[in-house]
Protein backbone atom coordinates (compact mmCIF):
# COMPACT_ATOMS: atom_id res chain seq x y z
CA UNK A 1 0.00 0.00 0.00
CA UNK A 2 1.58 3.25 -1.12
CA UNK A 3 -1.19 5.93 -0.42
CA UNK A 4 -1.04 9.68 -1.36
CA UNK A 5 -3.23 11.60 0.99
CA UNK A 6 -4.79 15.36 -0.05
CA UNK A 7 -2.68 17.76 1.98
CA UNK A 8 -4.24 20.32 3.97
CA UNK A 9 -2.91 23.62 3.25
CA UNK A 10 0.04 24.16 6.39
CA UNK A 11 -0.07 27.30 8.80
CA UNK A 12 2.24 29.14 7.84
CA UNK A 13 3.01 30.46 11.36
CA UNK A 14 3.36 27.11 12.45
CA UNK A 15 6.07 26.32 9.74
CA UNK A 16 9.92 25.73 11.25
CA UNK A 17 9.21 26.11 14.99
CA UNK A 18 10.87 24.45 16.88
CA UNK A 19 12.78 23.08 13.85
CA UNK A 20 15.97 22.94 12.96
CA UNK A 21 17.08 25.75 10.71
CA UNK A 22 19.20 23.99 8.10
CA UNK A 23 17.69 20.69 6.47
CA UNK A 24 19.59 17.42 7.52
CA UNK A 25 19.85 13.70 6.56
CA UNK A 26 21.46 10.96 8.88
CA UNK A 27 21.68 7.26 8.92
CA UNK A 28 22.15 5.94 12.39
CA UNK A 29 19.94 8.80 13.65
CA UNK A 30 23.31 10.15 15.27
CA UNK A 31 22.72 14.16 15.57
CA UNK A 32 25.63 14.64 17.68
CA UNK A 33 28.37 13.24 15.20
CA UNK A 34 29.75 17.18 14.13
CA UNK A 35 29.99 17.99 17.99
CA UNK A 36 31.62 14.96 18.64
CA UNK A 37 34.64 14.95 16.23
CA UNK A 38 34.73 18.75 17.12
CA UNK A 39 35.53 17.36 20.67
CA UNK A 40 37.61 15.07 19.62
CA UNK A 41 39.93 17.30 17.77
CA UNK A 42 39.51 19.66 20.45
CA UNK A 43 40.10 17.91 23.48
CA UNK A 44 41.20 14.17 22.37
CA UNK A 45 41.32 13.09 25.84
CA UNK A 46 37.95 14.33 27.01
CA UNK A 47 36.69 12.40 23.86
CA UNK A 48 38.14 9.22 24.72
CA UNK A 49 36.69 9.66 27.98
CA UNK A 50 33.02 10.40 26.66
CA UNK A 51 33.02 7.81 24.47
CA UNK A 52 34.68 5.41 27.06
CA UNK A 53 31.71 6.49 29.59
CA UNK A 54 28.95 5.86 27.26
CA UNK A 55 30.38 2.77 26.27
CA UNK A 56 30.20 1.40 30.36
CA UNK A 57 27.03 2.89 30.70
CA UNK A 58 25.35 0.71 27.32
CA UNK A 59 26.73 -2.13 29.10
CA UNK A 60 25.53 -1.83 32.40
CA UNK A 61 22.29 -1.51 30.82
CA UNK A 62 22.69 -4.43 28.78
CA UNK A 63 23.87 -6.44 31.82
CA UNK A 64 20.82 -4.96 33.71
CA UNK A 65 18.35 -5.79 31.32
CA UNK A 66 19.59 -9.84 32.38
CA UNK A 67 18.86 -9.97 35.51
CA UNK A 68 16.00 -7.37 36.40
CA UNK A 69 13.57 -4.93 33.60
CA UNK A 70 15.40 -1.49 33.45
CA UNK A 71 13.66 1.54 33.50
CA UNK A 72 15.09 3.86 30.46
CA UNK A 73 14.26 7.52 30.51
CA UNK A 74 14.97 10.01 27.71
CA UNK A 75 13.39 12.42 25.60
CA UNK A 76 11.26 11.87 22.60
CA UNK A 77 13.19 14.03 19.77
CA UNK A 78 10.47 13.85 17.68
CA UNK A 79 8.01 11.18 16.92
CA UNK A 80 5.42 10.30 13.92
CA UNK A 81 2.47 8.49 14.20
CA UNK A 82 0.87 7.18 11.34
CA UNK A 83 -2.78 6.23 11.85
CA UNK A 84 -4.31 3.82 8.69
CA UNK A 85 -8.10 2.85 8.89
CA UNK A 86 -8.52 -1.19 9.08
CA UNK A 87 -11.90 -3.34 9.36
CA UNK A 88 -11.48 -5.12 12.45
CA UNK A 89 -11.78 -8.72 10.52
CA UNK A 90 -8.67 -8.34 8.57
CA UNK A 91 -6.55 -7.81 11.99
CA UNK A 92 -8.16 -11.58 13.32
CA UNK A 93 -4.63 -13.61 11.24
CA UNK A 94 -2.36 -10.81 12.58
CA UNK A 95 -3.55 -10.05 16.32
CA UNK A 96 -2.72 -12.87 19.46
CA UNK A 97 -5.86 -14.17 20.42
CA UNK A 98 -5.41 -12.42 24.22
CA UNK A 99 -6.46 -9.22 21.72
CA UNK A 100 -9.12 -7.49 19.81
CA UNK A 101 -9.31 -4.20 17.74
CA UNK A 102 -10.02 -1.52 19.10
CA UNK A 103 -12.15 0.66 16.76
CA UNK A 104 -13.60 4.19 15.96
CA UNK A 105 -17.26 4.63 14.73
CA UNK A 106 -16.90 5.83 11.49
CA UNK A 107 -19.59 6.51 8.41
CA UNK A 108 -18.44 2.64 7.05
CA UNK A 109 -19.10 0.68 10.25
CA UNK A 110 -16.18 0.49 13.17
CA UNK A 111 -12.56 0.59 11.86
CA UNK A 112 -9.42 -0.22 13.59
CA UNK A 113 -6.40 2.27 13.49
CA UNK A 114 -3.25 0.94 12.56
CA UNK A 115 -0.08 2.17 11.91
CA UNK A 116 3.87 3.72 12.11
CA UNK A 117 5.45 5.01 15.13
CA UNK A 118 8.51 6.86 13.69
CA UNK A 119 10.07 7.85 16.62
CA UNK A 120 13.62 9.36 17.51
CA UNK A 121 14.70 9.53 21.30
CA UNK A 122 17.69 11.20 23.04
CA UNK A 123 19.63 11.04 26.03
CA UNK A 124 18.31 7.16 26.83
CA UNK A 125 20.21 5.92 29.90
CA UNK A 126 19.21 4.09 32.95
CA UNK A 127 16.90 5.79 35.27
CA UNK A 128 18.64 8.39 37.44
CA UNK A 129 22.15 8.42 35.40
CA UNK A 130 22.75 11.72 33.94
CA UNK A 131 21.12 12.62 30.08
CA UNK A 132 25.21 13.46 28.72
CA UNK A 133 25.17 9.24 28.94
CA UNK A 134 22.59 9.31 27.56
CA UNK A 135 22.51 7.78 23.32
CA UNK A 136 20.26 9.17 20.39
CA UNK A 137 18.37 6.41 17.76
CA UNK A 138 15.75 6.21 15.12
CA UNK A 139 13.29 3.86 15.64
CA UNK A 140 10.06 2.38 13.82
CA UNK A 141 7.48 0.23 15.51
CA UNK A 142 4.52 -1.24 13.63
CA UNK A 143 1.63 -1.10 15.27
CA UNK A 144 -2.71 -1.77 16.36
CA UNK A 145 -5.00 -0.45 18.66
CA UNK A 146 -5.95 -2.89 21.18
CA UNK A 147 -7.92 -3.77 24.28
CA UNK A 148 -8.04 -6.89 26.10
CA UNK A 149 -9.93 -8.02 29.69
CA UNK A 150 -7.18 -8.06 32.65
CA UNK A 151 -8.10 -8.11 36.44
CA UNK A 152 -12.12 -7.63 35.39
CA UNK A 153 -11.35 -4.28 33.79
CA UNK A 154 -11.07 -3.96 29.80
CA UNK A 155 -7.25 -2.31 29.22
CA UNK A 156 -6.39 -0.24 26.16
CA UNK A 157 -2.66 -0.27 24.39
CA UNK A 158 -0.98 -1.54 21.25
CA UNK A 159 0.16 -4.50 19.72
CA UNK A 160 3.84 -3.93 18.63
CA UNK A 161 3.75 -7.07 15.57
CA UNK A 162 7.77 -5.31 14.70
CA UNK A 163 10.02 -3.04 16.25
CA UNK A 164 13.17 -1.59 14.22
CA UNK A 165 15.83 0.54 15.30
CA UNK A 166 18.92 2.30 14.05
CA UNK A 167 21.06 1.21 17.67
CA UNK A 168 22.44 -1.74 17.69
CA UNK A 169 22.29 -1.38 21.33
CA UNK A 170 18.92 -0.72 21.69
CA UNK A 171 18.52 -4.30 19.49
CA UNK A 172 20.20 -6.34 22.12
CA UNK A 173 18.60 -4.85 25.31
CA UNK A 174 15.07 -4.23 24.13
CA UNK A 175 14.99 -7.75 22.56
CA UNK A 176 15.87 -9.00 26.18
CA UNK A 177 13.16 -7.03 27.68
CA UNK A 178 10.91 -5.20 25.61
CA UNK A 179 10.56 -7.56 22.19
CA UNK A 180 12.43 -8.35 19.21
CA UNK A 181 14.12 -5.32 18.28
CA UNK A 182 15.63 -5.51 14.53
CA UNK A 183 18.20 -3.09 13.52
CA UNK A 184 17.48 -1.81 10.61
CA UNK A 185 19.30 1.44 8.30
CA UNK A 186 17.05 4.78 8.52
CA UNK A 187 17.10 7.99 6.72
CA UNK A 188 15.98 10.98 7.98
CA UNK A 189 15.76 14.80 5.79
CA UNK A 190 13.40 17.03 8.09
CA UNK A 191 13.36 21.14 8.60
CA UNK A 192 11.37 23.73 7.72
CA UNK A 193 7.96 21.69 9.19
CA UNK A 194 8.54 18.96 6.55
CA UNK A 195 9.65 15.47 7.87
CA UNK A 196 10.74 12.82 5.37
CA UNK A 197 11.88 9.34 7.04
CA UNK A 198 12.95 5.92 5.76
CA UNK A 199 13.28 2.83 6.91
CA UNK A 200 14.82 -0.41 5.26
CA UNK A 201 15.52 -3.61 6.55
CA UNK A 202 17.73 -5.03 4.20
CA UNK A 203 17.59 -9.23 5.49
CA UNK A 204 14.10 -9.20 5.26
CA UNK A 205 12.86 -6.80 3.04
CA UNK A 206 10.63 -5.01 5.49
CA UNK A 207 10.27 -1.08 4.66
CA UNK A 208 8.49 2.42 5.22
CA UNK A 209 8.65 5.72 4.29
CA UNK A 210 6.75 8.84 4.93
CA UNK A 211 6.71 12.58 3.68
CA UNK A 212 4.88 15.25 5.58
CA UNK A 213 4.38 18.69 6.44
CA UNK A 214 2.95 20.19 9.57
CA UNK A 215 -0.44 21.80 9.40
CA UNK A 216 -3.38 22.84 11.59
CA UNK A 217 -5.71 19.68 10.77
CA UNK A 218 -6.72 16.39 10.32
CA UNK A 219 -7.81 15.60 6.66
CA UNK A 220 -11.39 16.08 6.13
CA UNK A 221 -11.94 12.35 5.58
CA UNK A 222 -9.82 11.36 8.81
CA UNK A 223 -12.10 8.93 11.24
CA UNK A 224 -11.39 11.34 13.77
CA UNK A 225 -13.49 14.65 13.59
CA UNK A 226 -10.84 16.97 14.92
CA UNK A 227 -6.97 16.75 16.47
CA UNK A 228 -8.19 16.42 19.84
CA UNK A 229 -9.84 13.28 19.38
CA UNK A 230 -7.20 11.76 17.48
CA UNK A 231 -5.06 12.69 20.38
CA UNK A 232 -6.89 11.39 23.23
CA UNK A 233 -7.15 7.51 21.04
CA UNK A 234 -3.73 7.52 21.11
CA UNK A 235 -3.08 8.71 25.00
CA UNK A 236 -4.56 6.34 26.37
CA UNK A 237 -2.51 4.03 24.08
CA UNK A 238 0.89 3.95 26.43
CA UNK A 239 1.10 -0.15 27.18
CA UNK A 240 2.20 -2.17 24.24
CA UNK A 241 3.00 -5.76 23.20
CA UNK A 242 6.11 -7.31 21.15
CA UNK A 243 6.60 -10.58 20.39
CA UNK A 244 9.89 -11.95 22.26
CA UNK A 245 12.48 -12.78 20.15
CA UNK A 246 11.78 -16.40 20.56
CA UNK A 247 8.02 -16.49 19.93
CA UNK A 248 7.13 -17.43 23.66
CA UNK A 249 6.44 -14.57 25.10
CA UNK A 250 4.71 -10.75 24.77
CA UNK A 251 6.79 -8.90 26.40
CA UNK A 252 5.05 -5.59 28.13
CA UNK A 253 6.95 -1.85 28.04
CA UNK A 254 4.55 0.76 29.09
CA UNK A 255 5.23 4.26 27.74
CA UNK A 256 5.03 7.35 30.12
CA UNK A 257 4.91 10.50 29.04
CA UNK A 258 5.36 14.00 31.32
CA UNK A 259 3.41 16.05 28.92
CA UNK A 260 1.05 14.59 26.18
CA UNK A 261 0.93 16.84 23.11
CA UNK A 262 -0.06 16.69 19.30
CA UNK A 263 0.20 18.40 16.31
CA UNK A 264 -0.53 17.22 13.19
CA UNK A 265 0.62 16.52 9.76
CA UNK A 266 -0.70 16.64 6.20
CA UNK A 267 0.90 13.10 4.54
CA UNK A 268 2.09 13.26 0.83
CA UNK A 269 3.04 10.00 0.58
CA UNK A 270 3.32 6.82 2.56
CA UNK A 271 4.82 3.39 2.74
CA UNK A 272 4.47 0.49 4.89
CA UNK A 273 5.62 -3.13 3.61
CA UNK A 274 4.17 -4.78 7.06
CA UNK A 275 1.09 -3.57 6.66
CA UNK A 276 0.88 -4.78 2.23
CA UNK A 277 2.00 -7.82 3.14
CA UNK A 278 0.29 -8.65 6.19
CA UNK A 279 -3.44 -7.34 5.71
CA UNK A 280 -5.35 -7.32 2.17
CA UNK A 281 -4.66 -4.01 0.21
CA UNK A 282 -7.80 -2.98 0.16
CA UNK A 283 -7.98 -3.30 4.19
CA UNK A 284 -5.81 -0.49 4.52
CA UNK A 285 -6.60 3.47 4.31
CA UNK A 286 -4.61 6.04 5.33
CA UNK A 287 -6.41 7.93 8.06
CA UNK A 288 -4.01 10.69 10.11
CA UNK A 289 -0.48 11.21 10.91
CA UNK A 290 0.34 13.14 14.53
CA UNK A 291 3.51 14.65 15.48
CA UNK A 292 5.18 14.99 18.84
CA UNK A 293 8.59 17.16 20.05
CA UNK A 294 10.61 17.55 22.96
CA UNK A 295 8.30 15.30 25.62
CA UNK A 296 9.90 14.01 28.42
CA UNK A 297 9.28 10.23 29.24
CA UNK A 298 10.38 6.40 30.45
CA UNK A 299 9.64 3.12 29.15
CA UNK A 300 8.68 0.90 31.83
CA UNK A 301 8.73 -2.87 31.92
CA UNK A 302 5.52 -4.73 31.93
CA UNK A 303 4.55 -8.20 32.86
CA UNK A 304 5.40 -10.46 29.84
CA UNK A 305 2.19 -12.77 28.52
CA UNK A 306 3.14 -16.25 27.17
CA UNK A 307 1.73 -16.99 24.45
CA UNK A 308 -1.16 -19.47 24.07
CA UNK A 309 0.76 -22.59 22.44
CA UNK A 310 3.51 -22.42 25.32
CA UNK A 311 1.21 -20.93 28.31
Amino acid sequence: MRTRSERSEPDESQLGRGQPSLEQSERGADRDASDLNLLAEVNPNSYREFRFNRTVIGLVTLLASVYWPPTLRGVIDRRVLVNFRIPPEALESVLPDRFRPRTVAGPDGPRAIGGICCIRLREMRLRGLPAAVGVTSENAAHRIGVEWDEDGATKTGVYVPRRDTSSRLNSLVGSRTFGRHFHADFTVTEGGGRYELRMEHETDGVSMSVSATETDRVPEDSIFPDVSAASAYHECGGIGYCPSPDGTQLNGIELATDEWHVTPLAVEDVHASFFETEIPADGVTFDTALLMRDIGHEWRARRSISTPETA
